[in-house]
């Protein structure tokens, strides 16, 4: 609540609530840190790191 008032107060569009944006976040990371114990590869996980911010990005419309 305090984010979207810190967003609206600035100018900034708030596309997609904070709340499916934070649990599309930790849905990721928890997926790449599960992958990443399962077999680990360093390369993969950066490279996936890279994705998910770039899809945490579209989805926050950045």
């Amino acid at each position: 609540m305090y984010a979207l008032r810190a967003a609206e107060g600035a100018g900034e569009t708030v596309v997609v609530s904070f709340d499916h944006l934070a649990r599309m976040i930790v849905a990721g990371v928890d997926g790449l840190t599960l992958q990443y114990v399962c077999d680990p590869d360093d390369a993969r996980a950066r490279e996936g790191l890279e994705s998910l911010t770039e899809m945490g990005k579209g989805l926050a419309g950045v």
